[in-house]
């Protein structure tokens, strides 16, 4: 639906503009199907529920592309390769990501700690928790009041265990702009 785009998609992008470039394609679309056209970005970003029913052509783009050394950052959601009707899922997520999707959870509020949480970081709201399990990955920002990690790390590739809300925004910009790595970043382009 319209809102749900609206709030993990275009409200991320949103966020993300204000300190970098950003553009957006579409996940299964002849562009993307090509690792040589996602290599093109610093970053390539799954937001929240937009991993689940990857074809095996688009698995296999993601795939290559990692393998070639390109970023990935996962936003609370598995990695699942099935088909079109969601039937004979594969969960791809430990293989690219090093991370283990557990279980999904109501989104609340958590106190990011680590070296990418904002100074001071007080309780935000979080959206679209997931439960994770660290299978490769390095926890790279925790709950500072349940100890679950929050952003894990292997290699290039970036797992948040929740999606895109407003409040987390100066959390989540951080964390892009350490896993894009650009070249120059703005400080406000409003």
């Amino acid at each position: 639906p319209a809102g749900d785009y609206d709030k993990k998609v275009r409200q991320l992008m949103l966020a993300l503009t204000q300190v970098m470039d950003v553009d957006a394609f579409v996940v299964g679309s002849r562009f993307a199907l090509k690792p040589e056209n996602l290599l093109k970005y610093n970053l390539v970003i799954v937001p929240q529920d937009m991993g689940d029913g990857l074809s095996e052509a688009m698995a296999a783009s993601l795939k290559a592309y990692a393998a070639k050394g390109g970023r990935l950052m996962v936003m609370a959601t598995p990695l699942t390769q099935s088909r079109p009707d969601l039937t004979e899922g594969k969960d791809l997520t430990k293989e690219l990501t090093g991370v283990e999707v557990v279980k999904a959870r109501m989104p609340g509020y958590v106190k990011p700690e680590g070296a990418l949480a904002p100074a001071g970081a007080k309780k935000q709201w979080a959206a679209g928790l997931v439960d994770v399990k660290a299978s490769g990955a390095t926890v790279v920002v925790k709950d500072g009041v349940t100890g679950a990690p929050l952003v894990l790390r292997k290699g290039q590739a970036w797992f948040t265990a929740m999606g895109f809300a407003p409040e987390s925004a100066e959390l989540l910009v951080s964390v892009v702009r350490e896993a894009a790595a650009p070249p120059a970043g703005l400080v406000d382009n409003s």
